[in-house]
Formats: structure tokens, sequence, C-alpha cells
């Protein structure tokens, strides 16, 4: 499950002022962040076909109490159970925590896909990354705008083509659909599922096909948290 979390989960905030970026499209990506507004509690589910995880967060809790786990494979958790995800919390990377883009896209390679009187849907590629790094030239990002609402729907992060994205590791096809609540009386536009899916191998032998699925529900305002809130 760790592979498929370092995959999806991208931002694509501040992207004001970018030349070939139609205005309504600019002016949603301005304000929008993947992991969605700060400051909102939720209840985590996530499963990959063999096993399943709940979690609740809550960002008004100090470091690592904001996440506390709920169940394993749909057995209630005990109190050791929750001291001990606890403790792993210090030392491993939520599916919160992935790398954002928001300086990586290549704004001039946006093109508009569809437009209709509900959505307008644009597609944007990466600039290049670290050198040895070709998922830059392999991705492609489909962002969907809700025209009405003026609010991000869903961003889909796919592979063109197999790429390499570390030695020894081949990824054949990527697929991640992040999906999002239309903004209501009260509750602004939130992040509601992950749909992830790869298939690859590692060292030529080793399956690296995975399929995740996160979703993300009971979200309520906790206030704006302590310290560290994450970017």
């Amino acid at each position: 499950m760790r592979l498929l979390r370092i995959l999806p989960l991208l931002v694509l905030a501040s992207l004001a002022h970018a030349a070939g970026v139609p205005e309504e499209m600019r002016a949603a990506l301005a304000g929008f962040r993947t992991e969605g507004p700060f400051g909102w509690a939720f209840t985590q589910a996530s499963s990959d076909g063999r096993n399943s995880l709940t979690e609740t967060y809550d960002p008004s809790q100090a470091e690592p109490f904001r996440w506390t786990l709920v169940s394993r494979n749909g057995v209630p958790a005990t109190e050791e159970d929750r001291k001990e995800y606890q403790q792993s919390k210090l030392i491993r990377t939520s599916a919160l925590d992935a790398p954002r883009l928001e300086r990586q896209l290549d704004l001039d390679s946006c093109e508009e896909q569809s437009v209709s009187e509900r959505w307008l849907k644009c597609t944007f590629r990466l600039k290049p990354g670290e050198q040895h790094d070709d998922a830059h030239a392999n991705l492609s990002v489909l962002v969907t705008l809700d025209r009405p609402s003026r609010t991000i729907t869903e961003v889909e992060i796919s592979s063109l083509r197999p790429f390499a994205p570390v030695f020894g590791v081949r990824i054949e096809s990527s697929r991640t659909l992040l999906s999002y609540s239309l903004p209501e009386e009260g509750k602004p536009s939130l992040l509601l599922r992950a749909q992830i899916t790869v298939e690859g191998r590692a060292f030529w032998f080793k399956s690296l096909n995975q399929r995740l699925e996160i979703n993300w529900s009971q979200h309520r305002f906790a206030g704006h948290g302590r310290s560290k809130q994450g970017s």
C-alpha cells in the first residue's frame, strides 16, 4: 500500500497568471489543495482488496495524536493497537503527506479537452524533475471543473506509457482518480475518494500490481489546529 500512497494526491495550487490556462480554471486552481482545506477532521477508510484500515484524523490535536486507529481488517482496535499505531505514525508517511506538485506543472502544456455548460476539462504535463526521474514525461494530469460552482471535482493522474520512477522499478501503467464534493452550506469542497491502480514489476520478476481505494467521510470542522498544519 505504501507504493500506492506515494504516487497520488497531487496538489495543483498557485497557478494564477498562467498563460494558456482558461480564466475560470485558473481561478479555481489558485485556491485548490489536493487534500482539501485546512482544519477539517474526517474518517479515512482504505483497502487494497486484501487489507483494510479505518482511521480518524483531527487537526486540533498534537502530533502524533491527530491520527487514531479505529479498526484493521474489520477488527476494532485495542488500546495496545492504538498505541503501536501512533508510534508508527512518527516514522511513516501518511497518504495526505504525498509530494505536492504546485510548482511542478508545466502550465504551458495546458490543453482544453472538453467544455460544456456544466464541465471544463483541461490536461497538464509535468516539468522535468530530478536528473534521472522521467515521470514528468510519462504522466498526464486531467482536471475537471464544475463550472456552475467553480469547483474542481476530479483530478486524474494517468501514465501515458511505461516508465521507471526509480532504478529496478518499471511501471507499466498507473492511474489515480481523486474525487471531491461540491461545496454546500457550511462546508467547502472536500476530498471524498481516491482510486489508485498501479501495474508494474520490480527487478523484472516481482509484481507491483496493486489497487487501493481510500474514502474520506464524516467531515467536521475542528479549527486550524496547532503549530504544524502540513503544507
